[in-house]
């Protein structure tokens, strides 16, 4: 009866441990994956890049994550507010890759996107200037190097599929005006692959700068719609009553042939 008990008892003690060591192994992994986010982030963008919050549960059977309040700041030159807040990305990552030579993640959801672009002077935009950081650091990567920390070659990942949810924009010229913009959903798939994965700053710069061409895209159209009015506000103030009935006659005419 003794040795049960004493067998029991070391019973309860490997638990306890084996308890204690996955709680402090969850907290130390979340922990990596917020400094991972605002390291290599801000690597890639050459601003600031901030995590709320990151929850990885990962065992052989499922892995998944979610990353609460990312935030990227604006460039040098521009306001010091954030050009893009993302309330919540959901993560699902293949558990058995994580044994392998490259991570694959089968999904990534970002919703509550929010970006505030910002147009200064004739054309400058604080999503060029991001897309430009981007650029330029993308041209100076290299082959995966060993690390101190992985003792060996630098992780890499693949992620097969990425959706933009819930997208919206705010605009703020200083010659226009500010409006509220709307960027469609839309999936990005197949970045790097499980035979070649992609380094943290390649997949990082090569997620982001979809969402920055669309954005990029309608803040030039708006901006040039809104350069259109003003010409043609500036135009109407030097014409005559007459001036103006002709080409508004004109406009009916163009109107009626289409």
């Amino acid at each position: 009866m003794k040795v049960l008990k004493i067998f029991l008892g070391l019973i309860l003690v490997v638990l306890l441990l084996l308890a204690v060591g996955g709680y402090f192994l969850a907290k130390n992994l979340n922990g990596l994956v917020e400094r991972a986010v605002e390291d290599f982030g801000s690597q890639v963008t050459e601003t600031q890049v901030e995590l709320g919050a990151a929850d990885i549960t990962l065992d052989m059977n499922q892995g998944r994550g979610e990353l609460q309040n990312l935030t990227i700041a604006n460039p040098k030159g521009f306001s010091n507010a954030n050009l893009l807040t993302v309330g919540k990305v959901a993560l699902a990552i293949e558990p058995k890759s994580v044994l392998k030579d490259v991570i694959v993640i089968d999904e990534i959801t970002l919703s509550g996107v929010n970006i505030l672009a910002e147009h200064t002077g004739v054309a400058d935009t604080n999503l060029q200037a991001l897309l430009n950081n981007i650029q330029s650091q993308a041209g100076t990567s290299s082959e995966p190097e060993a690390t101190e920390e992985t003792g060996g070659k630098e992780v890499l990942l693949a992620v097969k599929k990425i959706d933009f949810a819930d997208n919206s924009m705010s605009l703020k010229s200083e010659k226009l005006g500010n409006y509220d913009l709307k960027i469609p959903s839309f999936t990005v798939t197949d970045l790097g692959s499980a035979e070649n994965g992609l380094t943290p700053e390649q997949l990082a710069a090569a997620a982001i700068k979809p969402l920055l061409d669309r954005a990029k895209r309608q803040v030039e159209e708006k901006v040039q719609d809104g350069i259109e009015d003003k010409a043609k506000e500036k135009l109407m103030e030097h014409l005559d009553d007459d001036q103006k009935e002709k080409l508004e006659g004109l406009k009916s005419l163009l109107k009626g042939k289409d």
